[in-house]
């Protein structure tokens, strides 16, 4: 199990691989209300004289958790070096992709919380 969802040794492997967002992915997690931590050590960083808030950047955990909700169904599949994400929540589905678990589960997050997402 992988934050409650079932998944195969290889897929736990892939999962366990390359987990990273970049910081713009981040910066938009935090701006679309993703709780941010506040234990991190370092929380502002200074860059040319502008201070800048350091977004936090979530675990793949983390972001399941808030994705997520009670009766939802999550399932990762793999397809030519992407990964492919359906929720199914209130008898729709909704897809979204990345190349990398964690950035599939953040779009989704993202367009789940802008109501975007077409369903099928």
């Amino acid at each position: 199990m992988c934050g409650g969802i079932a998944v195969t040794y290889s897929q736990r492997a892939l999962i366990l691989t390359n987990m990273t967002l970049t910081y713009e992915e981040c910066v938009a997690l935090k701006e679309a209300g993703f709780p941010q931590k506040t234990k991190d050590l370092i929380n502002e960083v200074e860059y040319r004289g502008v201070k800048y808030t350091k977004p936090t950047e979530p675990t793949l955990e983390e972001l399941i958790e808030e994705t997520r909700k009670d009766g939802d169904k999550l399932t990762f599949g793999y397809i030519k070096g992407f990964v492919g994400l359906e929720l199914v929540r209130d008898g729709k589905e909704y897809r979204e992709s990345g190349s990398t678990p964690i950035q599939a589960v953040a779009k989704l997050y993202l367009a789940l919380k802008a109501d975007r997402l077409p369903s099928s």
